[in-house]
């Protein structure tokens, strides 16, 4: 099994690839992290918004070790430094999954917040 693993997925064969892999990650990770602070503003309601953002901000800092535990558990466990990348495109694949399932909730809160708005103006 563990050679099967090992071997037989192909992710960054070399070091071009790997370089590319990287860099496309980089490119995209920030303004991920700016947009889902948008995105979580669009869906908190006005009057808890300060508590839910303690509480995003809470949430981050504390699971901060899952990825590092999980990305070196699974080289531990395998010898395969290609199944700890796996595990961010795992990662990052549900969390996907989460806000295109939720997307409705989105939409929701955002109609919700421009009535608020126009209600002011």
């Amino acid at each position: 099994l563990h050679t099967f693993l090992q071997d037989d997925i192909p992710i960054a064969h070399t070091t071009l690839h790997f370089w590319i892999a990287g860099l496309s990650l980089s490119f995209f990770i920030g303004p991920i992290q700016a947009a889902t602070r948008t995105v979580f503003a669009k869906m908190c309601p006005e009057q808890h918004t300060a508590e839910l953002f303690g509480l995003y901000m809470f949430s981050g800092k504390a699971t901060s070790f899952l990825g590092p535990l999980i990305y070196t558990s699974l080289i531990y466990y395998t010898g395969s430094q290609r199944l700890g990348m796996l595990a961010v495109m795992v990662i990052l694949s549900f969390s996907l999954v989460l806000l295109l399932t939720n997307r409705s909730l989105l939409d929701e809160a955002s109609s919700s917040r421009k009535q608020q708005v126009h209600g002011l103006i």
